[in-house]
């Protein structure tokens, strides 16, 4: 076989892999749990004291789900941190980055970039990071994503780990989850770092 022949076949191949793991993915997110309950998710943590907040119509469209929950939590200096959680839906077909819906609402992403956060004795957090003016504000987030019992920073991965679990007749669940907070202050970045440290266990009991 000459080596133009075993190129083609290469290409071949790898275009059959391609599209078996797409269709894999699109049979996957059909199967995806949505009986995610929030009811028992703690309003008071580590000094963090939360109140749960209502979305507009319009919040929905971008989101395309309503299975979403949000509250935002202050502690005894008035600073705020937001959690806001996009879980998955047995109709949803993707969970939208967070970026989406912030310039959709109007942001300007001024930087992106990846981050590690410490959890502790737990290890640390790969998570994404946003840095957005919007209405004279400047805004700040970390989000990553949720698949089974697995958290990661990367979308792709965690559409490798459905397709895993899927093949494993593993139970199927994921959600994106966000952390954010208005204000230059660095004092204020390094609490809600510390917030996402504090909430990691909870969430992690929730799915």
């Amino acid at each position: 076989m000459s080596a133009k022949h075993r190129k083609y076949l290469v290409v071949i191949s790898i275009l059959i892999v391609a599209c078996i793991f797409v269709l894999e993915i699109e049979q996957v997110k059909g199967k995806i749990v949505s009986d995610i309950d929030f009811s028992s998710f703690p309003f008071v943590i580590d000094g963090w004291k939360g109140r749960d907040i209502s979305l507009d119509e319009s919040v929905y469209e971008i989101l395309e789900t309503r299975d979403v929950f949000i509250r935002r939590y202050d502690d005894s200096q008035g600073n705020e941190v937001e959690l806001a959680v996009v879980y998955s839906g047995s109709d949803r077909q993707a969970f939208h980055p967070p970026e989406i819906c912030y310039t959709g609402a109007g942001a300007q992403l001024v930087n992106q970039s990846r981050e590690v956060v410490s959890l502790g004795e737990a290890g640390s957090l790969n998570v994404n990071r946003l840095d957005m003016d919007y209405r004279q504000n400047r805004i700040k987030a970390w989000y990553w994503f949720l698949v089974g019992d697995r958290f990661v920073g990367s979308y792709y991965k965690q559409q490798l780990y459905f397709v895993f679990d899927a093949l494993r007749g593993k139970k199927l669940q994921g959600a994106l989850i966000r952390v954010s907070v208005t204000g230059e202050s660095k004092d204020l970045e390094e609490k809600a770092k510390s917030f996402i440290e504090k909430i990691t266990p909870y969430l992690a009991k929730t799915f």
